[in-house]
């Protein structure tokens, strides 16, 4: 993952370490030759930045908050994965013959857009996440009517959002229930700065939500040298 842009840019070596894993991965191991053009695409270099993260943070506590999308280097993405799925690996797909995608229903992984954070928030929500992942300010990062993404095209991110629907009250009073909006989708420019911003946030993110469980490693370590030395005394 250190080649997947951790120095804040995309640059010519990230770019052919993205297709050295296209042509290693599972995915595109067996592809035709028709697929193998293909591979040049934006898409295959977006489903590749995809498996990347995911298979960077799909690990307990199965929450991330990266710095922008694919889209837009002016927002945060929440990720979150299922933590019943293992070795999670998303593919390009074509419903009804129609446009490539990478498609996210029911893949374990939903992706949430919200507004942008400041770094110093986003290490900090990540830290959350890593001490307990089921404390973290759910107010703040509701994912109620945000955008969900549901698929990702060459050059546009599909996105829904789970609202409440007011139903008529009833002899039990008031009652919602959960319904699916179809959102407008995100182009994606050509200068890509949302990739960028959103790899060179990964490895802070990780580090961040991993401080929680380094802390508890040097304590018990710290707390068996004691014992030890205890022992070596007596």
């Amino acid at each position: 993952m250190q080649s997947l842009g951790f120095k804040g840019k995309v640059d010519q070596g990230t770019a052919d370490e993205i297709a050295r894993l296209m042509k290693s991965s599972p995915a595109m191991a067996n592809a035709g030759e028709q697929e193998e053009e293909h591979d040049d695409s934006n898409l295959a270099q977006y489903l590749t930045v995809v498996n990347s993260i995911i298979a960077a943070g799909s690990t307990r506590p199965y929450l991330l908050l990266l710095d922008g999308f694919i889209h837009s280097d002016e927002c945060a993405s929440l990720w979150k994965f299922d933590s019943r799925k293992k070795n999670i690996e998303l593919q390009l797909t074509s419903i009804g013959g129609g446009e490539p995608s990478i498609f996210f229903y029911n893949s374990g992984v939903e992706i949430y857009i919200f507004g942008k954070l400041e770094r110093e928030k986003l290490l900090k929500y990540n830290e959350l996440f890593g001490a307990n992942p089921e404390s973290y300010p759910t107010e703040e990062l509701d994912t109620l009517n945000k955008p969900l993404v549901r698929d990702i095209y060459e050059h546009r991110v599909g996105v829904v959002a789970n609202t409440l629907k007011h139903v008529r009250p009833g002899r039990r009073g008031e009652r919602w229930e959960p319904e699916v909006k179809t959102l407008d989708p995100f182009e994606i420019p050509g200068d890509h700065m949302g990739v960028k911003q959103m790899l060179s946030s990964l490895q802070p993110a990780l580090e961040a939500r991993a401080r929680s469980a380094e802390a508890l490693k040097k304590a018990i370590a710290g707390g068996t040298q004691a014992v030890e030395d205890q022992n070596v005394d007596s």
